[in-house]
């Protein structure tokens, strides 16, 4: 019933956004994305755990794509990201056949320079 996707991300950088791609064909139950981080510094013995943002994939919507926005500086010393995927209450079965309900690929979005030319050509002859 439930997805978790655990992310590396670039600490210090921003993570914009997520996208998710699926499919959720007619009588599958809804599919509720979350973006999550859990961070706990170095004094704390609980972590404290929040949903950065939450989409509900609902009705019959056939192939999908998701953008979560989160706007989140990644902090990897003191913290996780994961991306949770909930495919309906436990009271129901999912799907009736397999395929009907699917993640295809989930992507994160941050603005990182260019680590070949770093945001610069240098064109020869010019100044």
């Amino acid at each position: 019933r439930k997805v978790r996707y655990v992310f590396t991300l670039p600490h210090g950088e921003v993570l914009e956004w997520v996208r998710v791609w699926g499919r959720k064909v007619a009588g599958t139950t809804d599919v509720t994305l979350r973006m999550r981080r859990s961070c706990m510094s170095q004094t704390q013995t609980v972590p404290t755990t929040v949903s950065l943002s939450t989409v509900l994939v609902e009705g019959n919507a056939g192939e999908f794509s998701e953008t979560l926005l989160v706007n989140d500086t990644v902090n990897n010393l003191d913290c996780k990201y994961w991306m949770d995927v909930d495919f309906g209450p436990t009271t129901e079965a999912c799907s009736a056949t397999t395929g009907e309900l699917a993640i295809y690929k989930i992507r994160t979005q941050n603005p990182l320079p260019d680590q070949i030319f770093w945001d610069r050509f240098i064109v020869p002859g010019a100044n």
